[in-house]
């Protein structure tokens, strides 16, 4: 399998080469997998029924959130480790400080080495590349 990668012209936004357009290749990511497929592609790896996976599931996702909540790291061997992280606007004085200079919580993942070594692994192919033949009496802005 290989990701498929498609070309877009953008503009510089900065630096030496800002304003000036160049090509760049962007991966196309494929359809998502729903929870029912998935569920079904791990009960063929093992004695339980997609509905035993899908039960799992669940019930892991509000044990994390349970966990995360209460500042707890939840670490599920072979896939990685969930941690809320958070932060605030600094103020000069300690005094001055509030609840309303926190910044939103955010979700932060760290994969385990086998899923940080997929990256290294990807083969890539290009997408057929598609021409168009511009004529006159066509009013949609084209790149030339």
């Amino acid at each position: 399998m290989a990701l498929t990668y498609f070309f877009i012209e953008r503009k510089i936004p900065a630096g030496e080469l800002k304003g000036q357009k160049r090509w760049f290749a962007q991966v196309r990511t494929g359809d998502e997998i729903d929870v029912h497929t998935l569920a079904g592609e791990v009960s063929e790896q093992c004695t339980a029924t997609p509905a035993d996976v899908k039960a799992v599931l669940n019930a892991l996702v509000t044990a994390m959130t349970t966990a995360m909540k209460a500042g707890r790291v939840v670490q599920i061997e072979g896939l990685g480790n969930f941690r809320l992280s958070a932060g605030s606007d600094g103020v000069a004085e300690f005094e001055d400080f509030s609840l309303n200079l926190m910044r939103p919580a955010r979700v932060i993942f760290h994969p385990a080495k086998r899923l940080k070594a997929i990256p290294a692994s990807a083969k890539y192919r290009a997408e057929k590349v598609r021409t168009l033949d511009i004529t006159k009496d066509c009013e949609k802005e084209h790149i030339e």
